[in-house]
């Protein structure tokens, strides 16, 4: 059953004071000049994973407890999947042709920039 209305409102103003806004952070990423959707799917992830974390700071959870531990996890895989995906763009995009990348590249095998799409969510 979903929360009152006035409920709701206040919670979402709770959330919205601290995080910012969507555009804040996708300044964030312009440093994705040549890829839009990659730059505004991982400002929505950042986005996600600070909206979660004020989440779990307006629960107040036990430090014990199992609930913080998986808010944690969470935010642990959330802010993982943001740093590779960078770190594959930086690499595979900026730096295809860098000696370090390219011997990379011959221990893993090739390596393929994958596009997620923003309509997948």
């Amino acid at each position: 059953m979903p929360l009152e209305s006035s409920l709701v409102h206040t919670i979402s103003e709770y959330y919205h004071r601290d995080i910012g806004t969507y555009s804040s952070y996708l300044q964030h990423f312009d440093f994705i000049d040549d890829q839009p959707g990659l730059r505004e799917r991982l400002a929505q992830e950042f986005y996600i994973a600070r909206y979660a974390a004020k989440l779990q700071e307006a629960l107040a959870l036990d430090k014990n407890s199992f609930e913080l531990l998986g808010h944690l996890k969470l935010q642990i895989i959330q802010y993982a999947g943001i740093y590779e995906a960078v770190i594959s763009y930086l690499l595979l995009y900026k730096f295809p042709t860098h000696t370090s990348v390219q011997k990379l590249g011959k221990k893993i095998g090739s390596a393929k920039y994958v596009r997620i799409s923003v309509k997948s969510m």
